[in-house]
């Protein structure tokens, strides 16, 4: 099943508002906290968007501090390398990112936090943590 059709089925009130989409350029990442969620957005362009936890799985350094080139996503610690499409580990194969649900409706970047087997949502206190300069 694509994206697409998993992010159709996800109940209406599980979207968190995350930013709206012209503040999310194309080829950019960016670091968002949400409720107590640290969240990382990538716009791999042509309408793609990704979101995956901003936490490298090596030594929990913020994702958001690396840097996104083409479809790779670097650590900007260790330099740890993964594919920004899916979160899995290029260097090591063995990394694998936590990712989330996202989708845009209205202009807007929706994120589905909610983890497997949960019912709460973190409250939605929206705070930019990184960003273009």
């Amino acid at each position: 099943m694509d994206d697409d059709a998993v992010a159709a089925q996800a109940p209406e009130d599980d979207w968190v508002f995350a930013l709206p989409l012209d503040e999310l350029w194309e080829g950019e990442i960016v670091g968002l906290k949400i409720g107590s969620s640290d969240v990382l957005l990538v716009n791999l362009g042509h309408g793609v968007i990704r979101a995956f936890d901003n936490r490298c799985p090596h030594a929990g350094s913020r994702l958001s501090e690396g840097c996104l080139r083409g479809e790779t996503l670097r650590c900007g610690t260790h330099h740890w390398e993964f594919d920004a499409r899916t979160g899995d580990g290029i260097n090591p194969k063995t990394a694998t990112l936590t990712s989330y649900l996202v989708t845009v409706r209205e202009g807007a970047v929706l994120v589905q936090l909610r983890a497997a087997g949960t019912t709460e949502l973190p409250p939605a206190d929206l705070r930019r943590t990184s960003g273009r300069d």
